[in-house]
């Protein structure tokens, strides 16, 4: 490959990578706000680590599987 075309691989995979990086905090910090309306101390709402916001959030049913056959 020569070195222009594998800067710019370079470059469009560290962006796709930051823009999932992104995408994720976001979530994160919307799951957490939204999992505060359903009770517990914000301080418990905030201390997990992002799987467990994902689980609490199946939990109450706060996400789907959209795309999923079935």
């Amino acid at each position: 490959m020569p070195a222009g075309e594998e800067v710019l691989y370079d470059l469009y995979r560290n962006s796709a990578v930051k823009s999932v990086e992104l995408s994720l905090e976001t979530a994160g910090k919307l799951l957490r706000k939204a999992l505060k309306l359903f009770g517990g101390s914000p301080r418990e709402v905030d201390a997990p680590v992002f799987n467990d916001v994902l689980r609490r959030a199946g939990q109450h049913s706060l996400l789907d599987a959209a795309g999923s056959p079935g």
